[in-house]
């Protein structure tokens, strides 16, 4: 057959080289519509989700959702410690200890003014600092 073919100007390698050419285009084409097809996939998953955020930001706007009023502005711990006027450690430890209320917002503290007023409200009008009139000399 080899021979046959040669004769004519069509060898076997040339009818190989163009078969192999035949089967890398329908590789690239298949390869090329497989990827259209997940960009596609792709596209469709971007839109259901941003239809959705869409969706659920009408419904708050047809809820009427409000946000905290500005006057309920969150203060950050050196703002509470100057409310309070005590050190921002001070606060610290009021914190630790549980006897000022605040969150932990972005790893920063923030507190509610009305929070701030009601611990001053509560707090002893003397202080009990036992240890610190004695120095034990």
């Amino acid at each position: 057959m080899r021979s046959l073919l040669r004769g004519y100007g069509t060898g076997y390698s040339s009818i190989r080289g163009r078969v192999l050419s035949e089967q890398r285009a329908n590789k690239r084409s298949a390869l090329t519509q497989m990827l259209s097809r997940t960009a596609a996939a792709r596209q469709r998953v971007l839109n259901g989700a941003r239809r959705e955020r869409a969706d659920r930001m009408a419904t708050k706007r047809r809820l009427n959702v409000e946000s905290a009023p500005i006057g309920e502005k969150l203060l950050t711990l050196s703002e509470a410690a100057e409310v309070l006027r005590l050190h921002p450690r001070t606060v610290r430890e009021y914190i630790r200890r549980g006897e000022i209320t605040g969150r932990l917002i972005g790893r920063r503290w923030r507190f509610r003014r009305k929070e701030l007023d009601a611990f001053f409200e509560n707090a002893p009008t003397q202080w009990d600092f036992e240890g610190k009139d004695d120095h034990g000399d």
